[in-house]
């Protein structure tokens, strides 16, 4: 291996890894206070009610949070929340038993995801911030069971809720109710905390790439002989890379804006030549916006190695036919901008990529005069650092979406993929 290519590998690779670690560290504190799930239980118009509610479930031992929230032209609304709870799992489960054991006649899981920032913004009851009541407080009040089966005004004020499209997609809020009816199931396109994912894609990819070293090797069938060749001799930008990849990624959501990969597969020009290749990265959710009017609009950073083999003939201009092995190594970043709504989401941004190649490429045929073999073994870069990207995702079910991608500039680059959440 030429001296340049490991010392250069090495330093990208390590920092690559500083990197990784560094977004893994210093996300771990912001994702674990700022998100957090919800059951949304109740609503009322006054305040009275909201806060009589609350000190019923209080009794019972939950933990309850009031929060009075404004509705463009339909008013103030007091909502009681039990939580919160750390993950959707967790929420939906408890959901589900008080929904079956008739202790709420309605619960819809919310999402909550407020940055440091916000929470100085979370809207008030009363005088203070979030009702809090002693067991003192409780005395004489009917236990949820009853108060459920002998009034009907929960039901009620949630019914005008719903039609006040409170919990419609122009929430301040995503909702990720337990039949997934009201939102995809990703925070941008990230996994949800503690969620599987499993995507097979297929690639299709053209680098340009330029020489950056070139050394011949020469041999009459007793003597052979290596030396460099100079690079103003040949045309350097002439030996674009192009390669199909079919690749496994297994991907975990570690928070709710932070998602890890590892993906395993195959590269190859034709099918007969089928080579690994394998990589991993993370994707971290940087931004959300959850209000009008640019409800859905969402902004990552992306960071990814891919590394392989390649085997392939081929036969150049002049109809030599020739041999070609190679190693090559990648770590892309991009920079990405999308929106999604509903069961949609599309997306673009800007890619910096580095790439490096070793390559072996042997003559076959029509060897000069006096020759027994000749190869060259070359080393090669990208030859643009910097692209654009954007695609498409449309989800097919709840837990199944297809996905479409296109790149440009750094590579010329079309991806398919089929991913399924578990």
């Amino acid at each position: 291996m030429p001296k340049y290519s490991l010392d250069n590998r090495f330093n990208v690779k390590s920092l690559f890894e500083i990197l990784l670690a560094f977004v893994l560290f210093t996300t771990i504190g912001y994702c674990e206070e700022t998100d957090r799930y919800y059951l949304h239980i109740s609503s009322y118009r006054a305040e009275e009610g909201a806060l009589k509610d609350a000190k019923a479930y209080r009794a019972e031992g939950y933990e309850i949070v009031t929060h009075k929230e404004t509705v463009s032209g339909k008013g103030e609304w007091f909502r009681n929340f039990i939580g919160p709870f750390d993950s959707f799992n967790q929420a939906n489960t408890t959901r589900n038993n008080l929904l079956k054991n008739g202790i709420v006649a309605y619960a819809k899981v919310y999402q909550r995801r407020f940055g440091h920032a916000d929470r100085s913004q979370v809207p008030k009851v009363s005088s203070a911030k979030e009702i809090t009541a002693s067991s003192s407080d409780n005395k004489d009040l009917p236990t949820v069971s009853e108060k459920i089966q002998s009034s009907s005004h929960i039901a009620t004020a949630i019914q005008e809720e719903e039609n006040s499209q409170l919990l419609s997609k122009s929430s301040a809020e995503s909702v990720v109710s337990g039949n997934n009816e009201d939102s995809p199931h990703f925070y941008g396109r990230n996994l949800p905390k503690g969620k599987l994912g499993l995507d097979f894609r297929h690639a299709y990819r053209r680098i340009p790439t330029t020489v950056t070293d070139r050394k011949m090797t020469t041999s009459n069938g007793i003597i052979t002989t290596t030396s460099n060749v100079p690079l103003n001799t040949l045309a350097v930008n002439d030996f674009p890379t192009t390669m199909h990849a079919d690749l496994v990624r297994v991907r975990w959501g570690l928070f709710d804006t932070l998602e890890i990969f590892a993906e395993t597969g195959a590269a190859y020009k034709q099918l007969s030549s089928l080579r690994p290749a394998y990589g991993g990265g993370f994707r971290l959710n940087i931004f959300q916006q959850h209000t009008l009017p640019l409800s859905g609009l969402f902004a990552s950073f992306e960071g990814s190695y891919l590394g392989g083999k390649l085997d392939l003939e081929y036969t150049s201009n002049s109809n030599d036919k020739w041999h070609k092995t190679s190693s090559w190594d990648e770590f892309d970043t991009r920079l990405e901008l999308g929106w999604g709504y509903e069961t949609y989401c599309f997306y673009t941004g800007i890619s910096a990529l580095y790439y490096r190649e070793d390559t072996r490429r042997e003559l076959l045929d029509n060897l000069p005069s006096g020759y027994t073999g000749l190869n060259y073994q070359d080393e090669l870069k990208q030859e643009n650092s910097f692209g654009i990207f954007g695609g498409g995702l449309m989800m097919l079910s709840p837990d199944l979406s297809i996905k479409l991608e296109g790149q440009l500039y750094d590579q010329y680059a079309i991806n398919c993929a089929l991913e399924y959440l578990f």
